[in-house]
């Protein structure tokens, strides 16, 4: 359902159903690592939106980074520590210069040495 919701547009849609996948998947750490990309890719969506003001945009993309993250955090907890693929995922790319997603990345980074 999220990419459905993704290819129309629904950035609200989308990020619902993505944090629903997260909360029931049948692979917890899969499902919410998958979770965080969707949420992710309603960035740009929302930076997009010209159903919504410039003000509504800014905060809508700063709010589905924060629960991208959160949800990455916790799909790390859960087990997913797959540094290269969270580093190279082009779902991942809006979040890339978060200080917050590049300090999971060097945490990760330094528990692999």
């Amino acid at each position: 359902m999220c990419l459905a919701f993704l290819r129309l547009g629904e950035h609200v849609a989308a990020a619902d159903e993505a944090e629903e996948l997260a909360r029931f998947g049948f692979q917890p750490p899969t499902d919410t690592y998958d979770a965080a990309c969707y949420v992710a890719r309603c960035i740009k969506l929302a930076e997009a939106d010209s159903q919504l003001t410039e003000a509504e945009r800014k905060q809508s993309a700063q709010e589905y980074a924060e629960r991208a993250m959160k949800l990455l955090r916790q799909a790390v907890k859960l087990g997913f520590n797959d540094v290269a693929q969270i580093k190279s995922d082009p779902d991942l790319e809006p979040l890339c210069p978060c200080e917050d997603f590049q300090k999971l990345v060097a945490e990760l980074e330094s528990a692999r040495s």
